[in-house]
């Protein structure tokens, strides 16, 4: 593949402030008359994390679960960015109201289509709060950079054995929009793929998270993902966008945290000396996190 460019943001969170955060977000949908149930995976980290506080983080005796805490983080961080745009908010009700269905860790989901749709709107959300104006349209949203417009269809990942299959599936989306673009895919499932565990990390260091999920990424590049990137080239396949957002648990600060990475990979043909090829390498600069996010 192409050399990357990196868009990578890394934060770690007081447990009150996530708590906190978590709850303000929760309301706020449901007075925006969406239906979260307390069986809900976002209600069911908030109580969680509620009873891992009244009871002690950390202390002897009191276990908690790691994996689902730490996948309400990811979760989260995801939903805070959706809720943010309003263009996402204003032209996505359905999908949204999809979001909170799944269990609440992803190796118990049977049906994937929640987190899935969760991956693509809170891409395009990224898009859209850091000034890009944003279309939701085949193949999955649009957006425009210097008056150039791009297409993307974004994909998660849920196993090894399905990479060439929905780069296939992303790249004939291109096509038949007609708007070439960027083939986006998620790759937070496979991390550990073989053992079926969910990804996270736990370290008393939050400095350790900022190389994590970059090192975790480029070995998933090299040894997953370059050969279905090669397989399906094509004219209107501009570039990739790998995404890996990698949970982390903190507990000499009773915190938890994530590293966030996107990068933006121009084709293996697209000439050095194209527009293309300098949106691409100016892209990340231009992705911004949203504020307060949990």
């Amino acid at each position: 593949m192409a050399d990357p460019v990196y868009y990578k943001r890394h934060i770690d969170r007081d447990l009150n402030q996530v708590l906190s955060n978590a709850k303000v977000i929760v309301s706020e949908l449901k007075n925006d008359g969406y239906r979260i149930s307390e069986s809900c995976r976002f209600s069911i980290f908030i109580k969680e994390l509620s009873d891992l506080m009244r009871n002690g983080f950390g202390l002897e005796g009191h276990e908690f679960d790691k994996n689902l805490l730490a996948e309400g983080i990811r979760d989260f961080a995801e939903l805070s960015a959706i809720v943010k745009s309003k263009t996402i908010r204003q032209e996505n009700r359905k999908d949204i109201q999809k979001l909170f269905g799944g269990s609440g860790k992803p190796s118990d989901d049977i049906l994937t289509q929640p987190r899935d749709f969760q991956f693509e709107l809170y891409l395009a959300a990224l898009f859209d709060l850091s000034g890009f104006y944003v279309l939701i349209e085949e193949p999955d949203f649009l957006f425009k950079y210097e008056n150039v417009t791009y297409s993307v269809a974004a994909k998660r990942i849920n196993s090894e054995r399905k990479i060439h299959t929905r780069f296939s599936k992303a790249k004939e989306q291109i096509k038949k929009s007609g708007i070439k673009g960027f083939i986006a895919f998620s790759l937070d499932r496979i991390v550990w793929d073989k053992m079926k565990k969910d990804t996270y990390i736990i370290t008393n260091n939050p400095d350790t998270l900022y190389g994590a999920g970059q090192t975790v990424l480029h070995d998933l590049l090299k040894t997953k993902v370059k050969k279905a990137a090669w397989a399906n080239r094509d004219p209107f396949v501009l570039g990739h966008i790998a995404s890996l957002t990698i949970p982390a648990i903190l507990p000499k600060s009773m915190s938890f945290g994530f590293s966030s990475n996107q990068l933006f990979i121009p084709s293996f043909d697209i000439s050095e000396e194209s527009k293309t090829y300098r949106h691409i390498k100016e892209l990340p600069q231009k992705i911004k996190w949203p504020v307060s996010t949990p």
